[in-house]
């Protein structure tokens, strides 16, 4: 008996290589899934059985008293095919058989688009739940084979529920056939589409995706009272094993999950298996594991801002001056909290609040003036990239203020989601303190000054942040942080004596006027 196992490519005659066609024509018997059979070429038997499965087709084909039988498939033997499956089987019984390739669904897509697709990134989303930002590359497309529950539509979603949702796409439909049909938007826009069964999706770089290291904070997991295993080993151990994407682990004496659930966020691709059992952590685990699971994306771009705020900020003074650089900072920080929380939850910002921002912003600009003015002379300023830098800070302040809102209000304590933010910022910091960090140990006082500015401001302020957080709206508490520039004048006043001028006394009246207007709307909100 001759076997040829035939790739179709679309399905469609136009599609087939001459070699496949032959096979097909030459076939006394021709198996396959009812779609390809109602699509073969003329001049095709009509000894034909609608099968797919491997053990019917095996079952055929040892009963079967046809001398040549083809077995049909669609797109290309060898790219995520059933053919793959039937060629072990053959083997295994000893048929011998031969493959005729065909055009598959990321080919006929490159070509539709006019594009190599050597540097693509080809996964299968194809029966088979996926979580498309853990698999997207930020410099590379990637493909997506899609079928049953996962179709274009749920993958956009998915991405867009990752802060992903600005990355451009494309859906193929029907492609290489008459129907065939490109739908090019963002991944939010298309996640609101509907697309034919017979649908693949190429998703573009996704600079936005960020990448983990190994070593969560202490904070980020309920613990209750089983021991866990701390950062600072979680990270040595991840280390040490080298996971890859796609491996198979097991922690056994799991106690907490700490250890499960860091394997687990390094190979996504991969199956954790997590043993313990004491019947309380267990509860734990799997409490930490939906935890992690269901936040880790917003953690992890929290913990991105939290790194990316003191750069811009400090940068923004060093670059443009200190009082642009803190006005824009620090002013323009409400401004992008309103706007987030406006475009995440549909929530506008009111009037009042559009009032007392403004009212803050000037009030900065009045007390930080005569300091600013007398900072900056003799410096050589770029205030372009200055003013672009104090922008990138108000942002990252706004965003990461937001996410760890959002954290509290999906049950996670004030503490662990400020701790997991900083957590992850501090380690993405790290790199940036050994390569410029060494004037703090070149005195005592750099050090003291160097450990005050961690517990003081850091450490202390960020505790009490996140207790606000708790208790208001992430816009309002940005904007009442509009008080630090008052605080700064009224100690520079109290310490080191300066003078304060009518109009930063005015300024101060201001910032109290937009405080006013802050709690009142946070009142009526809340």
């Amino acid at each position: 008996m001759k076997i040829t196992l035939v790739g179709m490519g679309s399905g469609t005659p136009g599609s087939l290589t001459m070699q496949g066609l032959n096979a097909l024509r030459e076939a006394e018997l021709i198996i396959g899934a009812r779609r390809l059979l109602e699509s073969l070429p003329d001049g095709c038997t009509g000894n034909r059985a609608p099968l797919y499965k491997i053990e019917e087709i095996c079952a055929l084909l040892r009963t079967t008293e046809a001398a040549h039988v083809a077995v049909a498939y669609s797109g290309d033997t060898g790219f995520y095919s059933g053919a793959s499956a039937l060629c072990r089987a053959l083997d295994a019984a000893g048929l011998p058989y031969m493959v005729c390739p065909g055009l598959s669904s990321v080919q006929l897509l490159a070509a539709a688009l006019g594009r190599p697709w050597q540097d693509w990134k080809l996964v299968s989303a194809h029966g088979c739940a996926c979580t498309p930002a853990l698999v997207c590359s930020a410099d590379t497309p990637t493909f997506f084979l899609t079928g049953g529950s996962e179709t274009p539509a749920t993958l956009c979603e998915k991405l867009t529920q990752s802060s992903c949702g600005n990355v451009q796409a494309t859906v193929g439909e029907n492609l290489g056939t008459a129907a065939q049909r490109l739908v090019r938007g963002t991944a939010q826009e298309l996640a609101r589409q509907e697309f034919a069964a017979l649908s693949v999706l190429l998703v573009e770089p996704c600079p936005d995706l960020q990448r983990r290291v190994p070593g969560l904070p202490d904070e980020a997991f309920i613990r209750g009272k089983t021991p866990m295993t701390k950062q600072e080993v979680r990270a040595a151990v991840l280390a040490k094993l080298a996971v890859r994407p796609g491996d198979i682990l097991w922690d056994v004496g799991a106690g907490t999950g700490s250890v499960s659930v860091e394997m687990a966020l390094a190979a996504p691709a991969g199956q954790v298996y997590a043993a313990e059992c004491d019947a309380d952590a267990c509860e734990l685990i799997r409490r930490n594991r939906a935890l992690l699971k269901r936040h880790s994306a917003l953690l992890l771009s929290a913990g991105l801002s939290v790194a990316l705020y003191p750069i811009a900020f400090y940068g923004s003074m060093r670059l443009a001056g200190v009082t642009l650089g803190t006005v824009i900072s620090i002013g323009a920080a409400p401004l992008f909290s309103g706007a987030i929380e406006w475009a995440a939850e549909g929530k506008a910002p009111g009037v009042r609040w559009g009032a007392g921002v403004a009212a803050g912003i000037i009030g900065i600009l009045l007390i930080t003036l005569e300091s600013g003015a007398e900072t900056a002379s003799g410096t050589a300023l770029h205030p372009v990239a200055g003013v672009l830098a104090a922008l990138a800070a108000a942002f990252t302040y706004a965003y990461y203020s937001y996410a760890a809102r959002r954290l509290m209000l999906s049950g996670i304590p004030s503490r662990a989601a400020m701790g997991a933010e900083f957590g992850i910022g501090a380690l993405l910091l790290l790199p940036v303190l050994l390569a410029t960090g060494s004037p703090f140990l070149h005195s005592v006082q750099n050090a003291a000054v160097g450990l005050y500015m961690a517990v003081v401001p850091m450490f202390i302020g960020y505790i009490c942040f996140g207790y606000g957080l708790e208790r208001v709206r992430a816009s309002t508490a940005i904007a009442i942080s509009l008080l630090e520039p008052v605080v700064a004048a009224l100690l520079a006043a109290a310490v080191l004596g300066e003078r304060l001028s009518l109009p930063a006394y005015a300024g101060i009246a201001l910032i109290f006027a937009s405080l006013a207007l802050f709690t009142f709307t946070g009142k009526k909100s809340g």
